[in-house]
């Protein structure tokens, strides 16, 4: 499961299901059909279909999501493993 934060200006702008998130605002992708959900909805409110520049895919919030998770892995390893130097 990963998780980021989106502001609340942009969940109030893009009305996302409050479902998605969690307590401090950050979105849950659990799978990949909520990153299609998601875009989905970015892709609606800024009429995609007309502005296509502005598409927001799926597979890259998905990846954004692995990147972060991954960000957090690398720093919780660095921390379990770092030894205090007297």
């Amino acid at each position: 499961m990963m998780e980021f934060h989106v502001s609340r200006s942009a969940r109030e702008r893009y009305q996302f299901v409050e479902t998605l998130f969690s307590y401090t605002g950050n979105v849950v992708f659990a799978n990949m059909a909520a990153c299609r959900a998601f875009a989905h909805r970015i892709n609606t409110v800024r009429d995609a279909a007309r502005h296509p520049d502005q598409t927001v895919h799926a597979g890259q919030l998905f990846a954004m999501g692995l990147i972060d998770e991954a960000g957090h892995a690398v720093m919780a390893h660095y921390a379990s493993n770092s030894t205090p130097r007297s």
